[in-house]
C-alpha cells in the first residue's frame, strides 16, 4: 500500500506540471523533427489527452489500492478466526488433561490407601485352620472391606470431582 501511495504522489506531480506532461509526448521527441523539443517546450503540444491516459492511470492504481486493503481486512479476518480455532482445541486439550489428571490423583490415592493398610493384613488365602477349604475367617473379611472400601472410595470421590467441576462451569 505505502508503494501504491508513492506511486499516486508522483502522478499528481506529474499532472500539475504542464511541461512535464508536454514532454511525455515520445512519439514527436523519437521522430525525426530536430527542433521537438524547443516546440514542445513552447507549449505547442496539447495536455489534454496525457492528462486523460494520467486519470486512468491514477483510477487503475486507486482500483489496485482498494483491492489491496480488501485482501489485508480478509487476511487479518482469517487469521483472527484460525487464532480463535486454536484457542479452542488447546482449551478442550487442557480439559482433558484436567481430567487424566484427576482420574490420575483419585487413582494414585487409592492405591496409597490400599498400599499402607496392605501392609498389616493379610488377604486371608493362606490357612488358618487345618481344613483348607475354610477361608471365611476374620481376617479375610478385614482384607475384602478395606479393598472395597478403598475401591468404592476412590471412585466416590473421583465422579464427586468430576460432577463439581461440571457444575461449576469447567467441563460443559
Amino acid at each position: 500500500l505505502a508503494m501504491v501511495s508513492q506511486l499516486e504522489a508522483a502522478l499528481d506531480e506529474v499532472q500539475d506540471d504542464d511541461l512535464t506532461m508536454a514532454r511525455m509526448y515520445l512519439s514527436a521527441l523519437a521522430g525525426d523533427d530536430p527542433d521537438a523539443l524547443a516546440r514542445i517546450d513552447r507549449g505547442e503540444f496539447h495536455v489534454a489527452e496525457v492528462e486523460g491516459l494520467l486519470d486512468a492511470s491514477a483510477l487503475e492504481i486507486d482500483a489496485v489500492r482498494t483491492q489491496a486493503t480488501s485482501l489485508s481486512e480478509q487476511l487479518k479476518a482469517s487469521t483472527a478466526q484460525m487464532d480463535l480455532q486454536l484457542r479452542a482445541k488447546r482449551n478442550a486439550l487442557i480439559l482433558v488433561d484436567l481430567r487424566f489428571g484427576l482420574m490420575t490423583l483419585w487413582v494414585s490415592m487409592g492405591m496409597c490407601v490400599a498400599s499402607i493398610l496392605g501392609m498389616n493384613l493379610h488377604p486371608g488365602m493362606r490357612a488358618v485352620s487345618p481344613d483348607p477349604k475354610e477361608i471365611t475367617n476374620i481376617e479375610n473379611w478385614e482384607w475384602l472391606q478395606i479393598t472395597l472400601g478403598t475401591a468404592g472410595g476412590t471412585m466416590i470421590g473421583l465422579a464427586l470431582s468430576m460432577l463439581g467441576l461440571k457444575w461449576s462451569g469447567w467441563f460443559s
